[in-house]
Order: structure tokens, then C-alpha cells, then sequence
């Protein structure tokens, strides 16, 4: 993670968030390629806490499939929920940034992610 984010080892917690920590959609394919693939993009969007992605690739974690992936969930005062449909090429991670600055309005953020695409 250090090399992918940039940022010293002992300044990640497994508490952190990915995209919070600075990871982009570039870096996610980075860390993607570093795990060697044992992870998808739709993975790390998922599973952006550390640790959860850890969990992910120990295998303790569920896998789901779908088209519809949840980028962040409403805080419960339930203001609406926000689709995205991914341009051509593109997939859910490019929404993450959206999601990150939407998180506590009380709007979900959900994206669409094509077969093939992750």
C-alpha cells in the first residue's frame, strides 16, 4: 500500500479508507496489479477500508455479483439515492470520488458496473 498510495507504511491503519487516503482510479488498477490480480477494480471499490479488503482477499468476506454497487450508502435521513451509468470504457470506480464527497448528505451513491468491465 505504501508504494501504491505514496504514503508511509506506518501512517496506514486498516481502518482507512482507499479513496480517503488518496487512491484514485489509476491506483486502484496499481494496487489491483500489486495484490497480482487477486482483486478486481469492482473489488477495491467495494471494499475500499483496508481491512476489509484484506478480509476480502483471505477469503472471510462474501462475494457478491450484479450490476448495481453500492459507492456509499445513505447515513439513514434518506434524502435519495443517485444511479450512475458509466461512460463508454469507463466503470464504478470512476464514481468514487463523487460518492466520497456525497457521503454523509444522506444521498446513496450507486453505480452501475458492466460485465467485462472490471
Amino acid at each position: 500500500m505504501e508504494k501504491v498510495l505514496g504514503i508511509p507504511a506506518d501512517q496506514i491503519g486498516r481502518r482507512d479508507h482507499f479513496f480517503d487516503r488518496g487512491g484514485s482510479s489509476l491506483s486502484a488498477v496499481k494496487l489491483a496489479i500489486a495484490l497480482k490480480r487477486e482483486v478486481s477494480l469492482k473489488d477495491i471499490t467495494r471494499h475500499p477500508v483496508l481491512a476489509d479488503l484484506a478480509g476480502l482477499l483471505d477469503g472471510k468476506s462474501e462475494r457478491r455479483s450484479g450490476l448495481l454497487h453500492a459507492l456509499s450508502e445513505s447515513d439513514g435521513a434518506q434524502a435519495g439515492a443517485l444511479v450512475c451509468f458509466p461512460y463508454a470504457g469507463g466503470n464504478a470506480v470512476n464514481f468514487q470520488p463523487m460518492a466520497s464527497a456525497l457521503r454523509g448528505s444522506g444521498i446513496a451513491v450507486y453505480a452501475v458496473e458492466l460485465p467485462g468491465h472490471d
